[in-house]
């Protein structure tokens, strides 16, 4: 395999584990455990680092209202999509 192939692999397989659901391609058939732990390690660090980038670039400041959420705003708002992309599946 060259270079891209393999990159390409490997980015379909961290893609495929942003999905709760189990992939059809048996090249990515992994235990149930280790697919759930991956996928909420995966779904961790997303939302560390769009808690990140709110504080980084000060995105508080731009949304007055609630102030609750203000701090929280990128990682909610990914909550969200990725909710409502689950439920549409």
């Amino acid at each position: 395999m060259n270079f891209l192939e393999t990159l390409w692999l490997y980015l379909t397989f961290i893609v495929s584990l942003l999905s709760p659901f189990e992939p059809k391609r048996p090249s990515f058939k992994i235990a149930p455990g280790l697919r759930h732990f991956l996928h909420g390690l995966l779904m961790l660090i997303i939302l560390v680092v769009l808690w990140y980038l709110n504080e980084r670039f000060k995105i508080y400041e731009e949304i007055p209202n609630p102030q609750w959420a203000a701090h929280f705003w990128l990682p909610i708002i990914f909550i969200l999509l990725y909710a409502l992309a689950v439920t549409g599946w």
